[in-house]
């Protein structure tokens, strides 16, 4: 189950100044999906882009600056132009700002036949490596 609520942070990519984009995840937006500046990809999410969206898994923040302060991070995979993108992200309620802290191709392959598994109810959902596995 997601610790946000994706509408509030969909909504919030309207306004640049809610929403903190880090470097990586923009030089993969760049790289990956041809979105190449913060406005473009912030943008792209608010106006939907994110298609067929699913959840992926919601872990702390291991690397937290400040480990007092507990940082959630949801990460959601989907479809754009026939590719499989994923996306990280969480709320500072310190800050009371988003940041997206990976944007990026999926890890996982052929998921075609997993979700066909999912939807009939013969598999559970996949939980794939954590956000915090590779630091971006």
């Amino acid at each position: 189950m997601p610790h946000y609520n994706f509408a509030e942070f969909k909504a919030a990519c309207r306004d640049r100044k809610k929403v903190f984009v880090k470097k990586k995840a923009l030089e993969n937006a760049d790289c990956c999906f041809n979105l190449k500046t913060e406005k473009k990809l912030l943008d792209f999410i608010h106006a939907g882009g994110l298609e067929d969206l699913r959840f992926f898994n919601t872990t702390d923040w291991k690397r937290n600056p400040n480990p007092e302060c507990v940082i959630m991070i949801d990460a959601y995979e989907f479809r754009t132009a026939n590719m499989l993108g994923y996306i990280a992200f969480f709320y500072n309620g310190k800050t009371s700002r988003w940041t997206i802290k990976s944007f990026k191709l999926s890890e996982n392959r052929n998921t075609t036949m997993m979700i066909a598994f999912e939807k009939a109810g013969l598999c559970l959902p996949l939980k794939g490596e954590s956000v915090d596995d590779k630091e971006e």
